[in-house]
C-alpha cells in the first residue's frame, strides 16, 4: 500500500492509492494527497514529513475500512511475504500470490502438525 502511495506521489496522481480505500473515503485521501503535493514545494524536510503523513492517513483509512485499528506504519521487512504479495497481485498475476499463500499455509500446517505429534510422544 505504501509502495502504491510512493508511486502516486512520484507521478502526482492519487489513482494508484484509491484501490486501498472504499469509495466513501476517496475524498479524504484525495484531499490529503492534494495538501501533500503543495507541501512538497517547501523543501526536502517538509516533503518527507508530508509523505509520511500521507502514508499514515492512507493506512489508517484502509484499516478503518477493514474494521481494524490503526497501529502505525510498519517497516517493510515486518510484513509477511504472502500478505505483501497479495497487495500487488492485481497489478501482476494471481499465480505469485497463490503460490506464496500456499507455501505460507503449508509451513504453518506442518509446524502445527509436528508440534502436535511431539506432544503425543
Amino acid at each position: 500500500m505504501v509502495a502504491a502511495a510512493r508511486v502516486a506521489l512520484e507521478r502526482g496522481d492519487v489513482t494508484p492509492t484509491l484501490k486501498w480505500v472504499s469509495p466513501d473515503h476517496e475524498g479524504e485521501v484525495r484531499a490529503v494527497f492534494a495538501q501533500v503535493l503543495v507541501v512538497h514545494q517547501l523543501g526536502p524536510e517538509a516533503q518527507a514529513m508530508a509523505d509520511t503523513y500521507f502514508f499514515e492517513t492512507l493506512v489508517r483509512i484502509h484499516r478503518e475500512g477493514e474494521g481494524a485499528l490503526y497501529t502505525g506504519l510498519r517497516p517493510p521487512d515486518t510484513v509477511d511475504p504472502a500478505v505483501a504479495d497479495g497487495g500487488s497481485a492485481q497489478e501482476r498475476s494471481v499465480e505469485r500470490f497463490a503460490t506464496a499463500l500456499g507455501n505460507h499455509l503449508e509451513a504453518g500446517v506442518r509446524e502445527r502438525f509436528a508440534a502436535a505429534y511431539r506432544a503425543t510422544q
